[in-house]
């Protein structure tokens, strides 16, 4: 069984409009912006470059008086999840698609900051090593997720045509029934990144830890959707 891993929303600490217009605020949102055009915009729903440097480096980020042990930053920013020392000592015993992690991410509140908190940041996309003739895929209305018929594509190019052009514009959509990646049961996390978006998943070891270890901040619904096989 998989679960897709979705985690709490973090703002930045200090959105004045002085701080806004301050060199320091500047930097950080040049960084973030290299670092998009480096490491993300030119491998959309593709393995990118291992990135070189951390994208929220000076970046202080707004937490409550107990912080949680995952969050995700909006914006340009993919790919990634913000997360406690503690969390990261748990995913290092289990199997995980290519990432890196970031130290000094500091997150900030109005009595006390702290700067050990990780950026890691997942760079492979197992999207690469789908089982495109073996998967399945169905066709259906916008906002009605009924089918009308079952689809199978010869090639991820195939695939890639039918979303960008075959059903643009019009009502119809293309959603995964059985995605088929081969040795996929051998991680506990890994992301799928597509031309239609982004999403994590977890194993059922991993999920069972992380509720064993009362780790905060994350959703991990069961997921239903379509079947992850390999």
């Amino acid at each position: 069984m998989w679960y897709k891993l979705t985690a709490q929303h973090i703002q930045p600490y200090n959105t004045s409009l002085r701080y806004l217009s301050s060199r320091e605020s500047i930097e950080t949102g040049e960084r973030i912006h290299d670092f998009y055009l480096k490491y993300l915009k030119p491998y959309f729903g593709q393995t990118s470059l291992i990135p070189e440097f951390n994208p929220v480096e000076g970046y202080e980020f707004s937490a409550g008086q107990r912080p949680k042990d995952m969050y995700h930053h909006l914006g340009k920013l993919d790919r990634h999840f913000i997360i406690s020392p503690r969390f990261n000592e748990i995913l290092m015993e289990y199997k995980l698609s290519g990432h890196i992690v970031f130290d000094n991410v500091t997150l900030k509140n109005r009595i006390s900051s702290r700067s050990d908190f990780k950026y890691i940041h997942f760079y492979e996309s197992m999207w690469d090593y789908v089982d495109i003739k073996s998967s399945t895929f169905y066709l259906h209305e916008k906002n009605d997720y009924k089918e009308i018929r079952k689809i199978k594509f010869r090639s991820k190019n195939d695939y890639e045509y039918a979303i960008e052009n075959t059903y643009k514009g019009n009502n119809k959509r293309v959603s995964e029934i059985e995605i088929v990646i081969p040795g996929i049961n051998e991680y506990d996390l890994f992301p799928l990144f597509n031309i239609t978006g982004q999403s994590f998943f977890m194993s059922e070891r991993l999920h069972q830890r992380i509720r064993k270890d009362k780790i905060t901040g994350f959703r991990g619904d069961v997921f239903k959707g379509f079947n992850i096989g390999g």
